[in-house]
């Protein structure tokens, strides 16, 4: 169930009739949010977040992300950008 009492199954429902009204045509994404949706209910999902439970070691896209550009400018062998 979801916070208003309604199950993931009937918010999908009512999503893809929603997107369906304005045109969309939603073959391969009803399948796939459908799959989801059922892999959420077996596990007894209510809600859908993008949390992320903590990692003790960082992985390789969060350590590129962290990365800090180089500087560039007068002193620093680099050419400066244009804005």
């Amino acid at each position: 169930m979801t916070d208003s009492g309604r199950s993931l199954r009937d918010a999908l429902e009512d999503y893809l009739a929603l997107r369906r009204a304005l045109g969309f045509r939603l073959a391969a994404p009803a399948r796939l949010l459908g799959q989801f949706v059922g892999y959420l209910e077996a596990r007894s999902a209510s809600t859908i977040t993008i949390a992320r439970p903590p990692t003790s070691t960082p992985t390789p896209r969060s350590a590129r992300s962290s990365l800090q550009p180089a500087p560039c400018g007068p002193g620093s062998g680099r050419p400066p950008t244009r804005p």
